[in-house]
């Protein structure tokens, strides 16, 4: 596409782009001076998304539509962090291909908690049609913490394909899916174990 095409469907104003990337390169490196991971950016703008359901739902439309903006602009800052420090996030990167992978929103995405307690499981991100208890969370850690290959499991009245992450030899979460037709998850488990295999081997910031 040549300059003039590019010009002529712009849909904001020129200044307006540049004020707009000039703030989110502010905020970024703001944000990296503050010792900020791509990571802790991508765990940050879930929270804020959740705050604007909960502001919604009490009915605090304002507020929560602030809140959704907010969301936004931190759900684009851990690219920018990510590629200012030459680091990648991990759940960041799985998150995105995930939401690619399970269009039914039927997953989530655990991270492990490093301190006090081991086994303890963390929600990174989750889609709407699975949202296991906290006694599940567990569960699944705990068994995902002894393997390196994605494995199947049975809960309640899911089957569940979990993805044990691996980054330089360190377990730090899974992915699991889950469907009540066994078939579905089993057609799901070469992709994982792609997912599985390359995981290690790339370049991704825990």
């Amino acid at each position: 596409m040549t300059t003039e095409a590019q010009g002529n469907i712009r849909i904001l104003p020129k200044r307006l782009l540049s004020f707009g990337n000039n703030f989110l390169n502010g905020l970024a490196n703001l944000l990296i001076k503050l010792k900020f991971t791509p990571n802790s950016i991508t765990v940050l703008a879930l929270l804020i998304g959740l705050g604007a359901g909960v502001l919604f739902a009490f009915g605090y439309p304002v507020w929560g539509g602030i809140a959704i903006i907010l969301c936004g602009i931190f759900d684009v800052m851990d690219g920018k962090v990510a590629v200012k420090t030459n680091r990648k996030s991990l759940f960041g990167v799985i998150h995105r291909l995930v939401m690619l992978a399970e269009r039914k929103g039927n997953y989530v995405l655990l991270s492990r908690k490093e301190k006090k307690i081991k086994h303890q499981a963390e929600r990174v991100a989750s889609g709407e049609a699975y949202l296991p208890d906290t006694q599940s969370d567990h569960r699944i850690i705990e068994k995902a913490e002894g393997e390196r290959q994605p494995f199947l499991i049975r809960e309640k009245n899911n089957y569940v394909l979990a993805c044990p992450l691996v980054v330089r030899n360190r377990f730090v979460g899974c992915v699991c899916v889950a469907d009540r037709m066994k078939k579905e998850i089993d057609a799901r488990m070469p992709f994982y174990r792609l997912v599985a295999e390359i995981i290690p081997v790339v370049d991704l910031q825990w």
